[in-house]
């Protein structure tokens, strides 16, 4: 089955042509006779787009309204709506009844009529004097957390929602794979309907990923461009001959692995244990074979084992059906070869290289444990404050980053060894921009930064996740714990003996289609209404709000700043180490969890991340009644 979805105005219907809108009801009708869906996405409310398909008689199964923020079915029955929050509704008319040239302000509900009630408003229309169009800019401006279209003399305000989202619910509803969606459209803004993965990433001059309010800065310079022709263009050789066109090769390679070469705290011990220590690793098809083999064999590793048939950059993944280092599946050649060659460590590199996955000999088994991501960070950790303190070289000022859904194990670590510890939003953007401000106030000294999700950076040779450095870093601490007659599980189980047995884990609650993005709404909105004073056995000393950015301690009354950007995050502090987090996903049909205990024992760890868990699931199964 195939889904089809088509903009209206200026696509499905052009302007004064009726043959067209008759031409393509005709090839709709064919398409959806052979059992598949067709849907119409426009930024017209329902009202509007209903009383065209019912001049045209046209045959859809579904209407997406307003930019995505609304879906009503082939019975006009509604099936998701996206309503403005209260609180931002509340702060917007606040903003927009303070403005003199604004003549009117119009509430409109899911049915494009106006509306009162502050629950169920799709969109806010404000007419403005004609003299006074060049305020716009202002007002969008000053609303930003809103998406807005200017149509004359008015301005239509709406949920940063698009059409995508909405072709996203049907195809979930519907089952419906991604490679069997098509998307019609004629303008720029008909580009939102193409799926997720068609974007990009944007970095800085400092090579981090663009932040607020960079980020608004530039796509508003973006929507400003309505005439490609006036964008100045020069050929390449134009480019060439004034410098401004540059291969990257061989000379930022170099660069690159002398600044890994740099970040090795313990030489010696790689000298000693060249010979001795084996490693198994594998790029997943990706793009971390070349670097990996250079930097380990320039450094002094001998015996390094890459798996052969994954060791050639390949698109398809031929061997693996989801080439992710979190994957256990994905090791599965790895660990074969691991065992035939008696390695001591195996790694693994997502295609991008950017993350690691680790497995890690026990001896006393003979088995490979798998680290997650949390583990893997606080090995490094400690290994490099160790390593620094040890031979005198940890600074005054040492600091480093985790994000708030990474374990508290690191918070101990860095205590221990007197470095600051800063934790900050999820996404590796949040961590290069504290080592900007590092810089750029002189205070800190980044050691080391990482996240749960498998990625890390070893000191600021970058400003993003760097797979290469920490291959290079976990063999340097296997070596050196080898040396000492110890594996990394070996020394992992160490870590824990000496700190606590933190252990953490990531629930996700999938809800699909219309009504499950609306239940995950109701369940942040619930617990953000009714935080809960004990979760399990454990006491909520914290609630952190990341929307309003504001930390509630439960023991003192008083409130305190995040001093993090606004982010749709509940962090819940509890009593003996352990936290909970709350986040909607922003690319799936889902709600996580992310939560952590500090047992006495692994076993009693275990234990105690099982009700944690439990009394979670029974949380969010009451914020959904």
């Amino acid at each position: 089955m195939k889904l089809l979805v088509s903009d209206y105005d200026g696509t499905f219907k052009e302007e004064n042509n009726n043959k067209n809108i008759k031409a393509n009801i005709e090839a709709i009708k064919k398409f959806t006779k052979n059992g598949n869906i067709f849907a119409l996405a426009t930024g017209r409310n329902f009202t509007s787009i209903k009383s065209e398909t019912t001049r045209y008689n046209i045959p859809y199964k579904y209407l997406i309204c307003n930019d995505g923020s609304t879906i009503f079915n082939a019975k006009d029955e509604l099936v998701y709506k996206y309503p403005i929050p209260e609180n931002i509704l509340e702060e917007s008319l606040e903003y927009l009844s303070s403005l003199s040239y604004i003549k009117k302000l119009i509430l409109l509900n899911e049915f494009g009529l106006e509306t009162n009630d502050t629950s169920s408003v799709i969109e806010i229309i404000c007419a403005l004097n004609l003299k006074n169009l060049h305020k716009l800019r202002e007002m969008k401006k000053n609303i930003e957390y809103l998406e807005s279209i200017s149509l004359f003399n008015y301005v239509s305000f709406k949920n940063q929602i698009n059409k995508r989202d909405g072709i996203k619910l049907i195809s979930l509803k519907e089952k419906i794979e991604p490679k069997n969606i098509y998307t019609i459209g004629n303008d720029k803004n008909d580009l939102e309907m193409l799926t997720e993965y068609n974007g990009y990433k944007v970095y800085w001059e400092d090579g981090a990923q663009i932040v607020e309010p960079t980020d608004k800065e530039i796509i508003n310079e973006v929507n400003n461009v309505t005439d490609f022709s006036s964008i100045k263009t020069i050929s390449k050789e134009e480019a060439v001959s004034k410098g401004l066109y540059n291969v990257i090769g061989k000379d930022i390679d170099d660069q690159y692995i002398a600044e890994l070469k740099k970040l090795v705290v313990n030489q010696e011990a790689i000298n000693e244990m060249q010979k001795d220590i084996k490693i198994v690793y594998t790029p997943l098809h990706g793009t971390g074979n070349i670097p990996v083999q250079r930097i380990l064999k320039e450094i002094g590793f001998e015996n390094v084992y890459v798996v052969k048939e994954q060791e050639a950059p390949d698109g398809k993944f031929p061997t693996v059906s989801y080439p992710n280092p979190e994957d256990p599946n994905a090791f599965k050649l790895a660990i074969e070869l691991a065992q035939k060659v008696d390695a001591d460590v195996i790694l693994a590199n997502d295609p991008d290289a950017d993350r690691l996955g680790v497995y890690a000999k026990d001896n006393k088994t003979g088995k490979y444990i798998q680290f997650n991501g949390n583990m893997t960070g606080n090995l490094v950790a400690e290994y490099i404050l160790s390593q620094k303190k040890e031979n005198h070289t940890l600074p005054e000022n040492g600091a480093i980053i985790k994000t708030i859904v990474s374990s508290n194990l690191t918070d101990a670590i860095a205590e221990y060894y007197g470095v600051k510890l800063f934790s900050t939003l999820t996404g590796f953007k949040n961590i290069a921009k504290i080592i900007r401000g590092f810089e750029k106030n002189n205070t800190y000294n980044c050691l080391f930064s990482y996240e749960e999700s498998y990625g890390c950076i070893i000191g600021t040779h970058a400003r993003d996740k760097d797979g290469i450095v920490a291959v290079m870093t976990v063999c340097e601490a296997a070596a050196y714990y080898k040396k000492q007659g110890l594996t990394l599980w070996d020394q992992m189980l160490n870590i824990y003996k000496k700190y606590g047995y933190y252990k953490e884990k990531q629930l996700s609650i999938v809800l699909k289609g219309a009504e499950g993005a609306e239940q995950i709404k109701k369940m942040m909105d619930e617990m953000r209404k009714n935080p809960p004073a004990k979760i399990a056995e454990y006491t909520v000393k914290a609630v952190g709000d990341y929307s309003t950015q504001k930390i509630h301690n439960n023991e003192t009354g008083e409130d305190s700043n995040t001093n993090l950007p606004k982010s749709n995050v509940l962090y819940y502090e509890l009593d003996k180490n352990a936290w909970c987090c709350a986040r909607p996903s922003g690319t799936e049909p889902k709600i996580k969890f992310y939560m952590g205990v500090c047992g006495t024992s692994l076993e009693n760890a275990d234990m105690e991340l099982e009700k944690l868990e439990q009394a979670i699931k029974q949380i969010a199964q009451e914020a959904q009644k």
